[in-house]
């Protein structure tokens, strides 16, 4: 099943930064405050952000009332930013990003919405702000060195954004159960660059190189209806548990991405690799993806992933390339006009493909395969997105056990591994309760019987 609800996995080493609030003095913030320092009550609270940040020491809260904040400058080092967090304080809203905006502005003079170098700023929309003069981070500039040392932005809504060079939305930072939407970089990362986003949603985002992210690490996150030039969903990135969908550029889903137990669906590349160009793609399903080569994958590492229902105008409608392995797949059902699950450029040679229990058809060429079945998968729910192999099929316990797989859980979050034996796809069958205990009984029966 492809699920777009994500719920935030927060690494352990921010829960400290999370709770450390806890035993902090709060500084008050509201627009109808009377701004009497030290602004330790709602009636004596400051009228902007920013006095109350500088009004605070390390751990300190400062609590922000609803509002629109859009007066203030402060010099970050590189432009003026609305805000500048230098300290470890947290600063967070009262009711949450729909009653709290942090405004910056995108006509002369231009200016960012926040500048980060330590702290975390939490539940906030941060709007038309402006990351001018080759810029970084339309939205947020969250620093991004060093690792994991990094800025907190969570439960906030990034979005109309716009930075000159990377960044469009945010650079840099840690961002969990974000919403980052409809930013613009001029150059790479439409959405973000070089983030670690936990639980986040990317979408409508648009840059020259990179619509979503370019570069950073994404886990149980949603990256669709992003566009670029060239790259329209993500780049460069580590990715595990995502959603990548209906993203479009040269290449639509992913590049240079390592991905974990994710959905590549509904993405359009004008060049190539629609869902996938020069990856490892792991426990994935890549489903219903178009370009010109390589509807599914182009020039990919493949282990354990179903890729099924891709269309290539050209050559490869499943995968294509001169240097790429799939282990463990089942590609089949995809469309092109030559090589409909497969197609191999003997451009740079024939050493560069290979193929290890994988469920496709025609067979390629008996040098380069071990263990192919050219049997019809069985998908019987393909055509309502139910891409689980059924019992019968011939997929079922025919694949190869690798090292990665101990302790690996398959697409549904089961054990990858079942009894010993491993399925091809990303999918790994689990024995129906009511089939076992039946058979189990059956066998009783059977030796029962035969005692004399």
């Amino acid at each position: 099943m492809i699920s777009t609800m994500n719920t935030p996995v927060i690494p352990a080493f921010l829960l400290g930064s999370l709770a450390a609030s806890a035993i902090a003095a709060t500084i008050y913030v509201s627009p109808l405050g009377t701004h009497l320092p030290p602004f330790d009550t709602w009636s004596k609270a400051a009228t902007n952000i920013q006095d109350g940040v500088n009004a605070a020491v390390t751990n300190d809260v400062v609590l922000v009332s609803n509002g629109v904040y859009a007066t203030g400058s402060t010099w970050d080092g590189q432009t003026f930013s609305r805000l500048v967090i230098g300290k470890a304080v947290t600063v967070r809203s009262l009711s949450g990003p729909a009653e709290t905006v942090i405004e910056g502005c995108q006509t002369p003079p231009p200016m960012r919405c926040v500048w980060m170098t330590n702290g975390s700023l939490e539940g906030f929309t941060v709007s038309n702000g402006y990351a001018l003069d080759m810029g970084h981070g339309g939205g947020v500039y969250a620093m991004l060195y060093p690792l994991p040392l990094r800025p907190l932005v969570s439960n906030c809504v990034i979005t109309m954004n716009i930075a000159s060079n990377y960044g469009g939305g945010i650079a840099g930072g840690i961002l969990v159960g974000c919403r980052v939407a409809g930013n613009v970089s001029l150059y790479a990362g439409g959405g973000s660059y070089f983030s670690d986003m936990y639980g986040c949603t990317l979408e409508s985002n648009q840059a020259y190189y990179a619509g979503g992210i370019y570069q950073g690490l994404l886990a149980n996150c949603v990256v669709r209806g992003n566009a670029a030039i060239t790259v329209g969903g993500v780049d460069g990135c580590l990715v595990s548990n995502c959603l990548v969908c209906g993203n479009s550029g040269g290449i639509g889903g992913t590049t240079w991405c390592t991905v974990y137990n994710s959905v590549i669906c509904h993405n359009q590349g004008g060049w190539f690799g629609g869902g996938s160009y020069i990856g490892t793609l792991v426990n994935c399903l890549v489903v219903s993806n178009w370009a010109v080569q390589g509807g599914g994958a182009n020039r990919s590492v493949l282990l354990n992933c179903t890729v099924c229902d891709n269309i290539a105008v050209s050559n490869g409608g499943g995968v294509w390339g001169y240097d790429f392995s799939n282990v463990n797949c089942i590609i089949y059902h995809n469309v092109a006009a030559d090589g409909s699950n497969w197609y191999h450029d003997y451009t740079y040679g024939s050493n560069g493909f290979s193929y290890n229990s994988v469920c496709t058809e025609p067979a390629p060429p008996e040098s380069l395969v071990i263990n192919i079945i050219t049997n019809d998968p069985g998908l019987v729910g393909r055509t309502n997105g139910d891409y689980h192999p059924p019992v019968s099929s011939p997929c079922i316990n025919t694949g190869v056990f690798m090292a990665w797989m101990t302790g690996a859980t398959d697409l549904d979050g089961g054990p990858r591994v079942q009894d010993g034996l491993v399925d091809l796809g990303c999918y790994e069958l689990v024995p129906e309760p009511a089939a076992a205990i039946a058979a189990a009984l059956l066998a009783a029966l059977c030796v029962t019987r035969r005692r004399p």
